[in-house]
């Protein structure tokens, strides 16, 4: 009962406890740690995407802008009849000689100087909240660029373009068209002269003007317009920000690999604006958060940890205490237990209540042992002594040795293997050994059974089978032969030809499965309730000890734990007895 102590939590019930209680606690506040940092992960990534889509609506705020100069000026060309005669003429020429003959043309028409289509546009050039950069007419006789010279000032004219792209090669030209028109006759709206397209560079608009992200890009269709700078890790990010929506308006955002991508497509004008954020950006432009976060749960975790210790070191007083007064009275020194005082602090509690109570236990025990144990003991001693002297062990085997000598000089071969038996069942059955083999207690049960065939004849037999894989399991001595004794007590019938008893014992799960089965009488089912009863719980007749009720007792006692006995008359006729006793016994407990 003593215990070795250690200067931290003396016993092993309370140091379990409290590495549990840790465990626990570490572990919770790790899975709340995990779970709010995903939480927030994911606040972030909105909160970043939200001035993405901020960002963007600036973007198109500036085009939709520039789109209202444009509507404007076309507005102006449609109340102008002669820069609508001159956008005519350019708009059907093919070359810059054909464009000024049709000016001639027009001129010869007119008394006053006619308009320069050019000059018109160049007030848009020099707007600095539109910032054109470029114009473009278009229609079945080509394509015409017109730009200003930001030197010269002066508005210049391309007719060598075969196509739209062939403007990027022109110097200080527009790369993206943010707003076009059809230019249709006025005094005939059903002819379409073509279409102009006006230009601006991405440098003018796509400036960013609040926080975002390091990473970002504008394309238009397969175009780079402006982007940031990007690791070659980052090119990776936008390629994929590309993958999210290949189709006109398609916008939306995607994860992969912990990277935030995303992908607006504008409704002003042809180009999306990409962006994309990963996890260590995110984590990194809130360390302080995260680190606020972490210092909080440590915080409530060495709390709770601390009054949790504090907790299990009150229990370890109140068990300290207990395991005194049980060394106390392990050593049968109960005089001591009276002088033992329970500390004030733990008298109002549950543990207080049990300390007082186990204390008033070993009291009265002691009492008791004085009273009662010692004058029993002296009691069965005595009696037991007794018992002892009246037969003389050697003096029973002499004589049976005896007789059956005399039976072999008679020839009673019969008879002397009888005395055999009897006395071999005797030697053992006067064995002092608790406890022996299953193999043993099977063989003794033979013999007992082969005597009593010798009493009853051809009219009784018997089968006694046991698996030799349960041989050595170990059991108490002289506990068959009692229910077979049953057997002829209670079940044999002298008036039927065949009487019949089956024990047999087999391995089942982690123990034995023993099964004694007669053909006798059986019990009438009115009894058999009161037979359990008595078997499991016992009753005041001294008898009842005797049988059923004695054997149930010692081997429960013998097997403390997974042990049980059932009885029951058969399905035909007779008594079945079904008990399983496990692999490994403990020590009879005798009374």
């Amino acid at each position: 009962m003593k215990k070795k102590r250690s200067a931290f939590l003396e016993y092993g019930i309370h140091k379990r406890k409290f590495l549990f209680t840790v465990l626990v606690v570490v572990g919770l506040c790790t899975i709340m740690f995990l779970g709010m940092l995903f939480f927030f992960l994911n606040t972030w990534q909105n909160e970043y995407y939200q001035r993405v889509q901020a960002q963007f609506l600036d973007y198109e705020r500036k085009i939709g802008d520039i789109q209202s100069w444009t509507n404007v000026y076309i507005e102006d060309l449609y109340g102008n009849r002669g820069v609508m005669e001159d956008a005519q003429a350019l708009f059907e020429s093919t070359n810059h000689l054909q464009y000024l003959q049709e000016r001639r043309e027009n001129s010869l028409s007119h008394a006053a100087q006619i308009a320069y289509l050019p000059n018109d546009l160049k007030r848009l050039f020099l707007n600095n909240r539109v910032k054109i950069r470029g114009v473009t007419l278009e229609n079945d006789s080509g394509v015409k660029a017109v730009w200003m010279d930001q030197v010269s000032g002066s508005m210049e004219i391309s007719f060598d373009l075969k196509k739209r792209e062939d403007v990027e090669a022109l110097p200080q030209f527009g790369d993206l068209i943010v707003a076009s028109y059809q230019i249709r006759d006025p005094e005939d709206i059903g002819n379409v002269f073509g279409e102009l397209n006006f230009w601006v560079r991405s440098e003018d608009v796509f400036i960013p003007e609040r926080e975002t992200d390091r990473v970002w890009e504008i394309v238009s269709q397969d175009r780079v317009l402006i982007h940031s700078e990007l690791s070659d890790e980052e090119e990776i990010w936008i390629e994929n920000a590309k993958k999210i929506g290949s189709d006109r308006e398609t916008s939306g955002n995607l994860t992969i690999d912990s990277v935030a991508l995303f992908r607006l497509e504008s409704s002003q004008a042809d180009y999306a604006y990409l962006a994309a954020i990963d996890r260590d950006s995110l984590l990194a432009d809130n360390v302080y958060t995260i680190l606020v976060m972490g210092a909080a749960l440590i915080l409530i975790a060495v709390g709770v940890i601390v009054f949790s210790y504090m907790g299990i070191r009150q229990d370890e007083i109140f068990l300290t205490y207990i395991m005194q007064i049980l060394t106390t009275m392990e050593e049968g020194d109960f005089s001591r237990i009276r002088k033992m005082e329970l500390p004030m602090r733990q008298k109002e509690n549950e543990y207080g209540m049990i300390a007082i109570a186990l204390k008033d236990v070993g009291l009265e025990l002691e009492n008791y042992i004085k009273t009662e144990y010692i004058l029993k003991l002296k009691e069965q001693e005595t009696e037991m002594r007794a018992l002892q002297h009246q037969i003389n062990p050697h003096f029973l085997y002499n004589t049976l040795e005896s007789i059956r000598s005399q039976a072999l000089v008679s020839g009673d071969w019969k008879t002397a293997d009888a005395i055999e038996m009897l006395g071999a069942l005797y030697r053992a059955r006067m064995n002092k050994r608790k406890s022996i083999s299953l193999k043993e207690e099977f063989h003794f049960l033979k013999l007992y059974l082969q005597i009593m065939q010798l009493r009853f004849g051809d009219s009784f037999l018997y089968q006694v089978e046991l698996e030799k894989e349960v041989e050595e399991v170990e059991t108490l001595n002289f506990w068959l032969q009692p229910l077979a004794e049953n057997f002829f007590t209670h079940g044999y019938d002298r008036e039927s030809e065949f009487n019949l008893l089956i024990v047999t014992g087999h391995k089942e799960g982690n123990g034995v499965r023993i099964k004694i089965v007669d053909n006798g009488k059986g019990i009438k089912p009115e009894e058999m309730g009161t037979i359990r009863k008595n078997m499991y719980e016992g009753n005041d007749d001294p008898e009842a000890d005797i049988g059923l009720r004695n054997v149930y007792m010692r081997l429960s006692y013998f097997y403390p734990e997974g042990f049980s006995m059932e009885i029951d008359n058969n399905a035909e006729s007779g008594v079945g007895i079904s008990i399983f006793i496990p692999g490994k016994a403990g020590i009879e407990c005798t009374h």
